[in-house]
């Protein structure tokens, strides 16, 4: 994982690796202390692990903020490049 948002490939590498891991339950605003396993209730995250994340994350809204990207949107587009578009309509056989 990188250690700091200087560019837009850190940042998109970050939330790749991010969601890679969370999946679809990933969302910007939500601190990485709220992740659990839902099987066990446990953290997905160790403390150490979740501070360091939420610090990259708040890197990234500045990052996004000075450079006038979407996080958003960003993520979402991640999101669909990793999983696929949940939303697409689909066929009716």
């Amino acid at each position: 994982m990188i250690q700091t948002i200087n560019t837009e490939n850190d940042l998109r590498s970050m939330l790749t690796e991010v969601i890679g891991y969370l999946g679809w339950a990933f969302h910007p605003d939500d601190s990485m202390t709220d992740y659990v396993y839902r099987d066990t209730g446990e953290p997905s995250y160790t403390p150490e692990e979740a501070k360091r994340l939420d610090l990259l994350m708040d890197e990234a809204f500045e990052f996004c903020k000075q450079h006038g990207v979407d996080i958003y949107e960003l993520s979402m587009e991640i999101s669909k490049e990793l999983y696929g578009d949940i939303f697409a309509e689909k066929e009716v056989a």
